[in-house]
């Protein structure tokens, strides 16, 4: 696994993989269609460097749950959107919110485009402001 933090020695990293959701995405004439949702899948995965977790509450930790619940609520919920992209963009801003999260990677995939003989995929990766990558 590529480290979102290469420069980092000692790193923490939580995952969120696979989610599956139900989006109005696309900007095919089909995928235009109102109320026509396809799936998504899913990843998430956030970072910090740190030399050690001392950490002794869950609230210590990255919160996945919030990112689950904003992926499978209010970002899944949006009227139609165009781009993967746009959507990619608002949930990297999301996890950035934690200002304990210093790099993370957001990444999009469209299983049934092409009737699984491809899959798009759009993979954004961001470093908060300061932070060298």
């Amino acid at each position: 696994m590529t480290s979102l933090l290469p420069g980092a020695v000692n790193a923490q990293t939580v995952s969120l993989s696979d989610i599956e959701v139900e989006a109005e995405v696309g900007i095919a004439d089909w995928e235009r269609t109102p109320g026509k949702s396809q799936r998504l899948i899913v990843d998430v995965e956030m970072a910090a460097a740190l030399d050690r977790f001392s950490g002794t509450v869950i609230g210590d930790c990255f919160d996945y749950d919030r990112i689950y619940r904003y992926v499978t609520g209010d970002w899944c919920r949006q009227p139609h959107t165009d781009l993967l992209e746009t959507l990619a963009e608002s949930l990297v801003q999301f996890c950035l919110e934690d200002q304990r999260v210093e790099a993370c990677r957001v990444r999009i995939r469209k299983p049934h485009v092409y009737n699984g003989r491809a899959v798009p995929v759009v993979e954004f990766v961001r470093f908060r402001p300061g932070i060298a990558a």
